[in-house]
């Protein structure tokens, strides 16, 4: 089975379940698991045996604080034709909603082929972060040349500056003329590890990350091909400024089919400081296209969600058919070179599944509407009472000054652009 759910991240140590000495602090995917046993679609010694049984997978997984409107699981559930009615599992979803806490909610269950995996089998990703607009109003930009400067994210880099190394953690603020003691400066700064869950001592007193030379970093480059953190992204777009209950907004929206851990984080703190003019615009192509390293600060997560998918399947084109509705699917040449083929059958087989879709049925409506009257006034009311970016501003945002940018771009100029 495939569900289709939703969260609000805040107070949660990040989506994935925590096993060992800190499996007691609350993740969203445990609450969940607790609410299929008790609503009785996991066996008593499934659970106890922590779930090996049944192959739980998950699309994504989203870091502490971080929210999703269309996160997606499967697993092997205990489930009685006589509940499964619809392509949608409109009365299981009920039945584990009464289980669960107000801010998660399970929209669709359907079934899926065995071979159907959500994370290997997902197309594209999409998540959304909202910005005060205030940035850009005490910014020189306007929003069209924001718009063009996010384009320089767009397309297959390395983003070796937007994944979990080199995050300031304990970080070294280096001069990079020299690996000498007294160049270096620690700031402690010690964010969540990778399960969500913040560093131990032990932990941090492990040897810190040590940038080389510029020269050096560029001598250590790794060709686009060769390096593990390339990402392809689709699309990245902001929308204009929105009034919310008195305040503006930004809503911009990054499409990938994946990202890296921490990397949608910090091409926001890019996008910020560059607004702030903390650093220049040709920042952006320099730490996205380049051979240095920069140590990016990460942006609130509060502000940030998994928004939509799409998928394919390698299964049957009638299984398929049954669950795109719910799944977003989208098929491969050869099976739309089937069905056309085989019009007269899957016309028969899609006009059974489509009697039992209501007339006025939306892709995504049940999560839109958990992001719109749930999730969106949870994240304005966060920001009205806790001040969020101007705590960022004041304890993060003061990171992203690179003193030898001169240096930097002289020596990108000279070896990287025609």
């Amino acid at each position: 089975m495939a569900i289709v759910y939703g969260y609000i991240g805040t107070g949660y140590y990040g989506s994935t379940v925590i096993n060992g000495p800190n499996e007691h602090l609350p993740t969203i995917e445990r609450a969940l698991q607790k609410a299929l046993y008790e609503a009785g679609f996991i066996r008593p010694t499934n659970y106890v045996s922590r779930l090996q049984k049944i192959s739980w997978k998950r699309m994504s997984r989203t870091d502490k604080g971080v929210h999703a409107i269309k996160n997606v699981v499967t697993a092997k559930l205990d489930i009685d034709r006589s509940e499964y009615e619809g392509i949608f599992g409109t009365s299981m979803c009920e039945k584990i909603n009464q289980k669960l806490p107000p801010n998660i909610r399970v929209f669709y269950m359907t079934k899926v082929n065995q071979s159907f995996h959500p994370r290997k089998d997902c197309l594209r990703r999409t998540y959304k972060y909202w910005l005060p607009a205030r940035y850009l109003k005490e910014s020189r930009m306007s929003i069209d040349e924001l718009r063009a400067r996010m384009e320089e994210f767009v397309g297959r880099h390395r983003f070796h500056n937007f994944s979990a190394k080199g995050t300031p953690r304990e970080v070294i603020l280096t001069k990079y003329a020299t690996k000498e003691s007294e160049d270096v400066q620690y700031v402690d700064q010690w964010e969540e590890g990778e399960d969500g869950i913040e560093g131990t001592e032990e932990e941090k007193k492990l040897e810190p990350w040590i940038s080389y030379t510029r020269e050096e970093q560029m001598d250590r480059f790794r060709p686009l091909k060769s390096s593990p953190d390339h990402r392809d992204v689709k699309d990245f777009t902001v929308s204009d400024p929105q009034n919310i209950d008195g305040m503006e907004w930004l809503c911009f929206s990054i499409t990938s089919e994946s990202f890296n851990f921490h990397m949608i984080r910090k091409i926001m703190t890019t996008v910020i400081a560059v607004m702030s003019g903390r650093v220049p615009p040709s920042f952006i192509d320099i730490a996205v296209n380049g051979p240095f390293d920069f140590a990016i600060p990460l942006a609130p997560p509060s502000f940030l969600y998994l928004a939509d998918s799409a998928f394919y399947s390698k299964g049957l084109v009638e299984n398929i058919l049954r669950y795109q509705y719910v799944l977003n699917l989208e098929m491969t040449e050869g099976q739309k070179m089937e069905v056309l083929v085989e019009k007269d059958k899957y016309t028969v087989i899609h006009d059974k599944i489509k009697s039992q879709i209501p007339p006025d049925y939306r892709h995504n409506e049940l999560s839109e509407k958990f992001e719109e009257e749930v999730l969106l006034p949870h994240i304005f009311k966060l920001e009205r009472e806790k001040k969020l970016f101007e705590q960022f501003d004041q304890n993060q945002l003061w990171f992203m000054k690179v003193d030898d940018f001169d240096h930097v771009q002289e020596l990108y100029k000279r070896e990287y652009l025609p």
